[in-house]
């Protein structure tokens, strides 16, 4: 009778099977059974079976199918690195007022091998590159650093280069910038087939565990409505998106790292250990902590906007004022330190106004410099480029970088110009009273229209080649910018490279056949790979 009517793809209830079970057993004068009695023996039948039988052979398959990598079977720490995201079950507030903001983001990576958390991130913004760049970057480099500006007494002994990562087929994960940067590191990607979740079944198992903790503190929002019931999150929310990283980190670090992991029968931090000594070469590391996290950020390089800022810089140079007998700088222009450290922000804007200085000045004295030099040389503008090296610091040290841009801009009354990616204008709108100063504007990929006519015309005009090019035909033109993406610099590099050609073979002039594969290869290598492969330690 379970086969008959329990097993089917109609998946009747199991009071169903009871009452046909009732009627049967009325019928033949025999005791009907309870229904827990029922319950217990569809337990003894074969789980795989029964959901297959009612629910599907992909449902069967996702619940009782291998967990994992498939046929990848890692043997060491970070021969596999799985990454993930997850929108948190709790709302959190805003450091100022305490208002809710809602629930945030989690980026997570583990080591298939020990089943150690390597890295994370948590944000505000929806998953993107800028989520996988940091993640990547607080997995592959040493978190003392980290856990110390957090005030976080832990050890959290994991990093270095993952061989592989394995993720699943979200844009973020094949977006140019990831290719780019785990090429550049030589990183192997994997993807999981689509419709098989159960592939990356370590990772949402993790995601399991850390929703379970997420949802004891204030303001959760349950896994579902009908868990949440009348509890309203908004009126407990108390943690701010910080205070929500550091429980993170001493939920991670501190406790589920030191737990007995039921398919490894010992702790993800002893395996982690333990696979390390059993490593035939040590792991590599990255050499430059700020340039590895730049190198997977989608990087519009190329666009112009430093040939921007240069003429904007010759159009209101300094100048000496001679009725009154002092030089006057209206605008200040400077590049993003590395990092986004108070200290370093301010000793770079002050040799930027060409003062000296004096070694050994606190943060407190070098602000109050730039305070009185902008005043003296009546600076009336600053601009800063590269900013999106603020996203090489910490969460702190962004949040203490912003305060001080906000303070300057106030105190002196200045116009602030950033200059840099979309992802830096994410990390400026974080701050409200610098989201409600900035109007973003956008330098967009070069298009086939008049202006791209009139910018190869003069090319064709300067290129010292004897016989005139037909850069403006159609089908050159969407050559041109099929190669190079419209982006200016590639366009410069390409034609150049073509001409040189031309002029090797004894053409004279760059034809459809010129951009060829060894002229396209040689003009198209971008800034970040002609520097030298670096090989890791």
């Amino acid at each position: 009778m379970v086969e008959r009517i329990y097993l089917q793809p109609e998946r009747p209830r199991i009071s169903d099977l009871l009452r046909a079970v009732e009627t049967e057993c009325r019928q033949r004068g025999l005791k009907a059974p309870t229904f827990h009695t029922l319950q217990a023996r569809l337990r003894e039948l074969d789980q795989d079976d029964l959901v297959r039988r009612r629910f599907g052979a992909v449902a069967a398959r996702q619940r009782f199918g291998p967990v994992g990598c498939s046929s990848l079977q890692p043997t060491s720490p970070l021969e596999v690195v799985q990454i993930d995201h997850t929108l948190v079950d709790v709302v959190v507030v805003d450091e100022l007022e305490r208002l809710p903001l809602g629930p945030p983001w989690l980026t997570l990576a583990i080591d298939v091998t020990s089943r150690m958390v390597i890295g994370f991130y948590v944000s505000l913004e929806r998953p993107s590159t800028l989520s996988v760049a940091l993640a990547l970057s607080h997995a592959a480099l040493p978190k003392d650093l980290w856990l110390s500006d957090r005030e976080l007494d832990l050890e959290w002994l994991s990093c270095g280069l993952p061989e592989s990562l394995h993720l699943d087929n979200a844009q973020e994960f094949k977006s140019e910038a990831s290719e780019r940067g785990t090429g550049e590191y030589g990183i192997k990607l994997i993807y999981r087939p689509p419709g098989r979740p159960h592939f990356g079944g370590h990772i949402e198992r993790l995601i399991g565990t850390v929703m379970g903790a997420v949802h004891l503190l204030p303001g959760t929002t349950f896994a579902s409505v009908t868990k949440k019931g009348s509890y309203r999150p908004e009126k407990t929310a108390s943690l701010t998106l910080l205070e929500l990283e550091r429980w993170l980190a001493l939920q991670i670090a501190g406790v589920y790292h030191h737990t007995v992991h039921s398919a490894l029968h010992q702790t993800p931090a002893n395996a982690w250990q333990h696979g390390l000594a059993q490593r035939p070469r040590p792991a590599r590391q990255p050499q430059d902590r700020e340039r590895f996290f730049l190198d997977f950020l989608p990087v519009a390089t190329g666009m112009g906007k430093t040939r921007i800022i240069q003429r904007f810089l010759r159009e209101n140079d300094s100048h000496f004022d001679e009725v009154r007998g002092t030089t006057r700088l209206p605008v200040v222009a400077l590049q993003m330190p590395p990092t986004p450290h108070e200290r370093d922000f301010y000793e770079e804007l002050l040799v930027t106004m060409e003062a000296v200085l004096p070694v050994g000045l606190s943060s407190t004295n070098l602000r109050q410099r730039v305070r009185i030099l902008a005043r003296q040389l009546e600076v009336r503008m600053l601009v800063i480029d590269e900013i999106h090296a603020m996203l090489s610091g910490t969460f702190r040290e962004q949040r203490i970088f912003l305060n001080c841009l906000r303070f300057l801009a106030n105190d002196l009354h200045l116009p602030l110009v950033c200059v840099g990616t979309n992802e830096a204008k994410q990390a400026l709108m974080t701050d409200q009273q610098l989201a409600d100063r900035f109007e973003a504007r956008e330098l967009a990929a070069w298009r086939d229209d008049t202006a791209f006519h009139q910018l190869l015309a003069s090319f064709g005009s300067t290129l010292p080649l004897r016989r005139a090019s037909a850069l403006r035909e159609a089908r050159m033109r969407k050559r041109i910018l099929h190669l190079t993406e419209g982006v200016t610099v590639r366009v410069c590099r390409l034609l150049e490279e073509a001409a040189v050609q031309a002029i090797a073979t004894g053409g004279e002039r760059i034809e459809l056949e010129t951009l060829n594969e060894e002229v396209v290869t040689a003009s198209l290598v971008s800034i970040s790979d002609r520097r030298t492969r670096r090989t890791a330690a």
